[in-house]
């Protein structure tokens, strides 16, 4: 019974590769055009949009400020939230980051 599917398996092959080997070249010639091309197209559309980021500190490297006030700055600037809300959210920070971490 082995040597039977051998047999087979080996005329299956033959005939695969001898009669039609381009069952095998043209997919695989295909894929690597495909590949080649998307390649080339992301060397030349280049096209990155990128938002403006908003500054928190202009005067001051974010190194020097405290977290609660680099909180605020976020808070005001980039998510212009009205100021009571704020308010609430920079006291409710204090609560996590601590009084002694706020630089006033």
């Amino acid at each position: 019974m082995i040597e039977k599917l051998r047999t087979q398996f080996q005329y299956d092959a033959r005939i695969l590769l001898s009669n039609s080997y381009w069952l095998l070249v043209i997919p695989l010639v295909a894929s690597q055009l495909v590949v080649f091309w998307h390649m080339a197209v992301a060397a030349v559309v280049r096209d990155v949009r990128r938002e403006a980021r908003i500054r928190l500190s202009s005067e001051q490297s974010i190194e020097q400020l405290a977290p609660i006030d680099v909180l605020e700055r976020y808070l005001r600037q980039a998510r212009q939230m009205p100021e009571e809300r704020v308010r609430r959210l920079l006291e409710l920070a204090s609560t996590i980051v601590g009084p002694g971490q706020s630089s006033g």
